[in-house]
């Protein structure tokens, strides 16, 4: 079966061997066995399946999926959520009228989470919506050394301080517990944020890096904090889980709610819960301070986030594929 991944790169074929920028829609390229295919030169290829990732930021590619069908009536043709479900919240409204029209017209759409999949439904009930999991492609990280507590020091925030992040939250919860609280290097950074972090003791900004040097750089870090307001693939929560990282977050992310205990989640809905339980700062400290309590968890979080490699996902991928 012949299987395209349509995105807005240039890049084409397959995924290179040794590459390192293995962020998720690369392993999802390398479980189904895809090409990568750019837009400009996908309505000429042919292939047995075709998954459309539709870019965040232009909508000039909206109704290629459908241009594609009727093209080729016989392929199926899918759409891969990029960013949040939300996403089309911002854009013009006839815009998001062709999103949507887009997401219709063809065979399956695909999202990173359960919540995902249950917020198109009560818009669209009659559309078929199947889950693209996060995984992670750990062929590089053969020689990555053990972290472990005592070579650990800090804690590692998902994002900076924009409504895209929501890094201050996380920052407030836990700016008294370490001098070494770092931001990810990224785009959304101003000149003004930065000024900010260089003023603030404690609190620094990472270079950006691609992902095989992040995941080094991660692991030199005690805790992951992801209270990110957007709901997207949930890959710092995998990255942490899979180095033995203990993560807090939100739970209607899949990759939290299924690698970290109940006691380190919260739901977007606890704020407004009458039985609303915050997470008990003492679990945050302790994990910070005992090392015997630390390794048991890390060891866990490891365990479980190996069965969410490329190599273990390939026949899931496959059997999505078929079903289509």
């Amino acid at each position: 079966m012949k299987i395209a991944l349509v995105t807005e790169m240039e890049l084409s074929g397959k995924v290179p061997p040794g590459f390192t920028n293995m962020r998720v829609e690369f392993c999802w390229a390398k479980a189904l066995g895809a090409d990568f295919v750019p837009y400009h030169r996908i309505l000429e290829e042919t292939y047995d399946r075709v998954l459309f990732v539709l870019p965040k930021k232009t909508r000039q590619y909206d109704k290629y999926p459908e241009s594609y069908k009727q093209r080729y009536p016989e392929t199926k043709i899918g759409i891969v959520q990029e960013g949040p479900i939300t996403l089309y919240e911002d854009w013009h409204p006839l815009a998001q009228e062709i999103y949507f029209q887009a997401l219709r017209s063809v065979d399956t759409v695909f999202v990173h989470n359960k919540a995902d999949r249950r917020y198109l439904l009560t818009m669209f009930p009659a559309l078929r919506v199947g889950i693209f999991p996060t995984i992670i492609d750990d062929s590089l990280l053969k020689d990555l050394p053990p972290g472990e507590f005592k070579t650990r020091d800090g804690i590692m925030l998902s994002g900076n301080m924009s409504s895209w992040y929501g890094g201050m939250f996380s920052y407030q919860m836990v700016k008294d517990m370490s001098d070494k609280i770092t931001i990810p290097g990224s785009g959304r950074i101003t000149e003004e944020e930065r000024k900010w972090v260089e003023e603030t003791p404690g609190l620094n900004i990472s270079p950006w890096c691609d992902w095989f040097e992040w995941m080094y750089l991660l692991n030199q870090y005690k805790i992951g904090m992801n209270f990110m307001p957007t709901r997207a693939a949930g890959t710092f929560a995998l990255n942490c889980a899979y180095l033995g990282i203990p993560c807090f977050g939100f739970m209607d992310l899949d990759t939290q709610n299924q690698l970290f205990p109940r006691s380190m989640n919260l739901t977007r809905q606890s704020f407004i819960s009458p039985s609303f339980q915050p997470i008990p700062q003492e679990t945050i400290r302790r994990l910070l301070t005992d090392e015997g309590y630390y390794n048991e968890l890390s060891q866990i979080l490891s365990e479980k986030a190996k069965e969410f490699t490329v190599e273990k996902y390939r026949p899931y991928f496959a059997q999505l594929m078929e079903n289509m």
